[in-house]
């Protein structure tokens, strides 16, 4: 593994090229809002870009059928326990479970196979952070929250 900045890690072209490569999310508005100056994590790159194209991806298909303009925030901080959060915020629909979507075969989608999430939480978990999710009581939608430490090099469990 190697340094990354937290900004490098879900803002690179690649990520949001390959999501809106999809005619259907071309058309969402993608912000994001990088709060402070943000050390460098060590993760594997590549699992860790699959998390954040799936949170991306997810968030997109929450806003589908929404009457809001269908809006995705990115946003990063540092927190004062040392880890750095990176928040993938939707205007979507919300959630029902916030914890039972993250079982392995649990899908809200018609044609989803339930696990993307599960999966995305065990490369989280690997790199020694947590990944939740949460509803937005004041505007609607849905937050998923990735924290990973911010520490010395480290090995993925």
């Amino acid at each position: 593994m190697r340094p990354c900045s937290a900004f490098a890690l879900f803002l690179r072209a690649n990520h949001l090229r390959f999501v809106h490569e999809d005619p259907n999310k071309r058309e969402v508005r993608i912000d994001w809002s990088i709060e402070g100056s943000l050390p460098p994590i060590y993760v594997d790159r590549i699992q860790t870009q699959q998390v954040f194209i799936n949170l991306i991806s997810n968030a997109i298909e929450a806003t589908e059928g929404s009457a809001n303009t269908a809006k995705i925030l990115l946003r990063v901080f540092i927190t004062e326990e040392d880890e750095v959060v990176v928040q993938v915020i939707d205007n979507g629909t919300g959630l029902e479970d916030t914890e039972k979507i993250f079982d392995a075969f649990m899908t809200t989608k018609e044609k989803g196979m339930g696990i993307g999430l599960a999966v995305s939480r065990s490369i989280v978990e690997a790199h020694g952070g947590r990944l939740w999710a949460e509803n937005n009581p004041d505007r609607g939608g849905a937050t998923f929250n990735v924290a990973l430490p911010v520490s010395s090099k480290r090995e993925v469990r």
